[in-house]
């Protein structure tokens, strides 16, 4: 299942999907309600055992967007040209 884990890039030196899912968050190109959802589909997806500790904490998330970082421990990193960024804010 650890293949799996890093294949959904949800870890702090892979992190390349949750950066994605936060500058969406962040972008409002979705909602802390879509937040919640894909949360409750990454646990489908993986057995709770190899399923990241603040994936759970994100299924009840509904506080500030500044405290994100703190709940899921560390900055993720996306990898994304600036025009690719920009393109979130087309989204809403």
């Amino acid at each position: 299942m650890a293949s799996k884990i890093k294949q959904l890039n949800l870890t702090k030196n892979d992190s390349e999907t949750i950066a994605f899912v936060l500058a969406c968050l962040f972008s409002s190109a979705i909602t802390k309600a879509d937040l919640r959802q894909w949360a409750i589909s990454i646990i489908d997806k993986l057995d709770a055992e190899s399923t990241p500790s603040y994936i759970f904490d994100l299924v009840d998330f509904n506080g500030e967007l500044k405290d994100i970082y703190k709940i899921i421990g560390f900055v993720p990193i996306w990898n994304c040209f600036h025009a690719e960024e920009n393109f979130l804010y087309g989204i809403d």
